[in-house]
């Protein structure tokens, strides 16, 4: 019954740590399972990650596409504006060649006309020289009007935005104009001032003067027209690029979509970057923390089964404890057998001998007796001889069987 118990207890102890085993490997699995599903996102994720690399390079390329348009406008545009520049610097050196020559004409007459009287000469040249001083800064003026001119309206064609140091440059060259207008206007009344104080019967340099005063005028209103002209394209301009920011669906789409892109690609693309950093630092710390926890099952496993094996062995130890009691009890029942049949078949041996002890004393007295020694033994001598040989070999093979069994137990005990 105490083996019945134990067995029992240790089928149950096997039972409860299969189960054990079973729950934990189960557990390892979920884990190399989570483990597996966090390293096909991480896959999906890097996947996502080259797919946004090949779309922002596609739209890389669309921008260079854009620039290369861009720049082969802007390059039109240049040449339109160094075709009007030169028409322009043409028109002006026109005009100051004329001036020049207009200058020549009058000192010749006024030489010519003033002749003998020196010191008007002197003053004269004077005057001149004061004058081309005056004609260069006014051209100088001029030459500045319009290179600053010719930076709007390149910035206007390559449809870039305005800023205020332009906005103070076109009031700076409506000034300069003005005091261009008003220089060219004390020139005149200096000519004619000239004319009427030195030589007042002089009718041919006066109309010269006056047909001169008229052509700067009129070239004077030429440049406001420009002007005029090239502030309205630069307002139109910026009309233009305003509605091509700000329209919906039925503008560019694709050319809008470029610059917002063009602009903020870069920010996206830090973005992107940044919340893939995340998610990978977030999977990595997730796979950190299930290769930790298997790792700590696996711990668990390795002292579970320690701990089993030591249970087991204190257990083994007590069943053959038991074991070994249990085969000294048997075999001390089966010698005890085995001694009450030997005493028995000594107690016979001795009952047949005094038989026929007491059969040979009655025929040495010579009383009648109907027994005879055969009669009594009822057995013969090679019989019993062969009895007592057989039980002793069944003795000693007996015996041989215990002595087997008990060394084969001790040695299995140690």
């Amino acid at each position: 019954q105490i083996q019945r118990k134990t067995l029992q207890a240790e089928q149950d102890a096997n039972i409860l740590a299969q189960k054990k085993i079973h729950e934990l490997e189960s557990r390892v699995e979920d884990l190399q399972w989570q483990l597996e599903e966090e390293r096909q996102q991480v896959v999906q994720l890097l996947g996502n990650e080259k797919k946004q690399q090949e779309i922002v390079e596609g739209l890389q390329q669309k921008m260079q596409r854009k620039e290369v348009g861009l720049q082969v406008e802007k390059a039109t545009c240049q040449a339109v504006n160094e075709v009007a520049s030169d028409e322009s610097n043409e028109r002006t050196r026109k005009w100051i060649f004329q001036q020049k020559m207009g200058q020549v004409e009058t000192k010749e007459l006024s030489y010519s006309s003033l002749m003998g009287i020196g010191g008007g000469g002197g003053r004269g040249g004077g005057d001149a020289s004061r004058q081309s001083q005056e004609f260069e800064m006014v051209r100088q003026k001029l030459k500045n009007v319009f290179s600053k001119l010719k930076h709007l309206a390149n910035k206007a064609a390559c449809r870039l935005s305005f800023e205020k140091s332009d906005d103070e440059d076109l009031i700076g060259i409506q000034t300069d104009i003005e005091e261009v207008l008003l220089k060219l206007q004390v020139l005149s009344d200096l000519y004619s001032l000239e004319i009427n104080s030195d030589s007042p019967s002089s009718a041919s340099l006066t109309e010269r003067l006056l047909k001169q005063n008229a052509e700067l005028t009129g070239f004077v209103s030429r440049l406001s027209e420009e002007k005029n002209n090239m502030r309205n394209t630069v307002m139109k301009l910026e009309e233009e690029l305003r509605r091509y920011q700000y329209t919906g669906s039925c503008g560019d789409s694709t050319f809008r979509q470029s610059l917002h892109n063009g602009r903020n690609v870069d920010a996206l693309i830090a973005s992107e970057k940044e919340i893939w950093h995340k998610e990978k630092l977030s999977l990595q710390q997730s796979l950190k923390q299930a290769e930790a926890e298997l790792a700590k099952l696996k711990a668990e496993l390795r002292n579970e089964a320690f701990l089993r094996e030591l249970g087991s062995d204190s257990e083994n130890a007590a069943l053959k404890r038991v074991y070994g009691r249990y085969l000294r009890a048997e075999s001390f029942r089966k010698a005890l057998i085995y001694q009450k049949k030997y005493l028995l078949l000594l107690l016979g041996g001795f009952q047949e001998c005094e038989e026929a002890t007491l059969t040979l004393i009655a025929r040495m007295g010579g009383q009648p007796s109907y027994t005879q020694l055969e009669v009594i033994t009822h057995h013969s001598k090679s019989f019993t001889r062969f009895r007592s040989a057989a039980r002793v070999l069944i003795a000693i093979s007996r015996m041989k069987f215990l002595v087997r069994r008990w060394k084969r137990v001790t040695s299995y005990h140690l």
